[in-house]
């Protein structure tokens, strides 16, 4: 099965719905769709981490967009962290739990 299989899997089974593990393509997936995630996850330090946070620029804003674009690894996924309004990066072997994901709402221009 591959990674986009696995997501439709997931998705039909609302698998993160359980607050459970889940696999680090679909949390890619969920950014990529411009999504806000609420997330926990083990620091390096051994501590847990809750975030919210998105890739979406649009939520991000023009003062916290990145300057420049450089190439990402596929074991890295970056993304900005509400709470601290920072970039942040996690790796591809930390394990994350899923507490919920939106479509943030519309900006007003």
């Amino acid at each position: 099965m591959n990674a986009e299989e696995q997501i439709q899997v997931l998705r039909k089974a609302e698998y993160f719905q359980d607050g459970g593990p889940i696999p680090h393509h679909y949390l890619r997936q969920l950014l990529s769709e411009g999504r806000v995630v609420q997330i926990t996850f083990k620091k390096k330090d051994g501590t847990d981490r809750t975030m919210t946070a998105t890739t979406n620029l649009s939520v991000v804003g023009p003062e916290n967009k990145p300057k420049f674009v450089r190439a990402t690894s596929p074991d890295v996924v970056a993304l900005f962290d509400l709470d601290c309004m920072e970039w942040r990066s996690l790796r591809a072997d930390t394990e994350i739990e899923l507490h919920g994901s939106y479509y943030p709402a519309p900006s007003k221009v």
